[in-house]
């Protein structure tokens, strides 16, 4: 049983052990602002009323970032901002691993599952200024 616990550890991605992979990230806009998250591919993510934590995932493809478009609406007021993933630190850990855990983690499992990258938060505080504007 030792064995089997130590081969499965060994063969995971540093990354994907220590950050979520699909982390409820929050979005917060001034009061009453209706939100919307597109993906990549502007399909619809999540929408509701600020603030919101919408399951986005932190990786879109083998080796590759996530990131969405937010709009953040109220009345006439509109803005948009970009949430990007951003490199996890953790992913470095595969490389601390020597032999095939390391290789494997490095290679396959953390760019995979999106375990090498991290996404942060988006607070808004005010309609007026925003990125898009």
């Amino acid at each position: 049983m030792f064995k089997l616990i130590a081969l499965l550890l060994l063969c995971t991605g540093c990354g994907t052990l220590i950050n979520e992979t699909d982390p409820r990230t929050r979005i917060e806009g001034p009061v009453g602002a209706h939100v919307t998250v597109y993906d990549m591919d502007d399909a619809l993510i999540a929408e509701g009323m600020s603030p919101i934590r919408p399951k986005l995932e932190t990786g879109a493809g083998y080796f590759t970032k996530a990131e969405y478009r937010v709009v953040l609406s109220r009345g006439a007021e509109e803005c948009t901002y970009y949430i990007k993933a951003k490199f996890s630190a953790w992913y470095l850990g595969n490389f601390a691993l020597i032999g095939v855990g390391g290789i494997i983690g490095s290679l396959l499992i953390d760019p995979l599952t999106g375990g090498m990258f991290r996404l942060e938060d988006l607070y808004v505080y005010s309609m007026k200024g925003g990125p898009d504007a």
